[in-house]
């Protein structure tokens, strides 16, 4: 798998002058013998001779950040619970519990909607194409 997003191919060397590269980039070295070429047509031969090339991470923090909460499996598990609890939580509350915990369930309710703004930014930032797609609107009127 290769992220083409913000990843740019440096000549070697190249990266490690603080000047040049910006003083904060990362930089990985990537093995190419480990990359298939697969986009080429048939009747044009594709060659790769180098084996070795410096890329520079140009990924801002936050993108980075946003990227993480989104594709994390464990606030989507957060997310999956809390969205339970929105559904059926007040109907649950009112069945079994007495008005003096009515507090903490508003608590509980607010963390909620606060847990899912901070998803519906993380997926924004770290997303291209979900800013007013269907699934952003979805998750807006959900919210």
């Amino acid at each position: 798998k290769v992220h083409t997003g913000a990843m740019q191919p440096v000549a070697p060397g190249a990266a490690d002058d603080k000047k040049s590269s910006g003083g904060h980039r990362k930089t990985k070295e990537v093995d190419l013998t480990q990359i298939k070429v697969t986009a080429v047509p048939s009747n044009q031969k594709k060659v790769v001779k180098a084996s070795k090339v410096v890329v520079v991470d140009d990924t801002p923090f936050i993108r980075k950040l946003s990227a993480g909460i989104a594709d994390s499996n464990a606030f989507s598990a957060v997310t999956m619970f809390l969205t339970i609890y929105c559904l059926f939580g007040d109907d649950f509350r009112l069945w079994i519990f007495d008005i003096s915990v009515d507090f903490a369930f508003d608590i509980l309710t607010s963390a909620s909607l606060f847990c899912f703004f901070v998803e519906v930014v993380a997926q924004t930032v770290a997303k291209d194409g979900y800013y007013l797609s269907f699934f952003f609107v979805l998750d807006v009127v959900s919210t």
